[in-house]
């Protein structure tokens, strides 16, 4: 048995759906709710300017800090995810590598600044013999909680770091960050780049 729809009821529902939806999107604009659900990567790469030598790269996040959007609103980026990998050509025994991804410029690893840090990793490489190759396992840091929000991060830049011991090449490290954008307000910006 087939039933059919009156045309003219099928057209009510489709225009209450459309209005649901609507109304539920301002509520979500206006409210500074995520409405960004597709995330989006940023990709780099930082190379050791020499063998054992901590080197740090400038990671430029696609925001604007500060620039207000609609309803007063300011666009912040929203991290979800990281992923991290070290290369080492040649490996010398009992050395070590390791990687950072931070909130401020460093000149070194900053293990002990954890108020500076979003990610720190160090890691000793034992070999029988020297002259190893090494493709380190990727690290993957999640940064969500339970309900799928990231940290919000309300500056343009993070800046990520490589750094090894007892290696004769230079260290390559490979990150990619996932985020998405939200829309916060004045104040919540405000607390967020003071704490940041």
């Amino acid at each position: 048995m087939t039933f059919y729809l009156d045309p003219e009821v099928e057209f009510r529902h489709k225009n209450f759906y459309c209005l649901v939806i609507c109304i539920v999107t301002t509520i979500m604009v206006k409210h500074g709710k995520n409405i960004d659900v597709n995330p989006q990567f940023v990709s780099e790469y930082c190379t050791m300017s020499g063998a054992n030598t901590f080197t740090e790269k400038a990671i430029t996040l696609p925001v604007n800090p500060g620039a207000t959007v609609e309803n007063g609103k300011v666009r912040v980026i929203e991290l979800l995810k990281i992923y991290i990998g070290l290369e080492v050509d040649t490996l010398a025994e009992d050395g070590y590598v390791a990687a950072q991804l931070t909130y401020k410029t460093q000149s070194s690893l900053a293990m002990t600044e954890v108020a500076k840090w979003l990610y720190y990793s160090k890691r000793k490489m034992q070999l029988i013999t020297s002259g190893g190759i090494m493709y380190n396992v990727m690290d993957v840091v999640d940064f969500t909680d339970g309900n799928g929000n990231g940290i919000l991060y309300g500056s343009q830049f993070l800046y990520f770091g490589v750094w090894s011991s007892g290696q004769g090449s230079v260290c390559i490290g490979n990150i990619k960050i996932l985020y998405r954008f939200k829309d916060v307000s004045v104040e919540e910006f405000i607390g967020m780049t003071q704490q940041q």
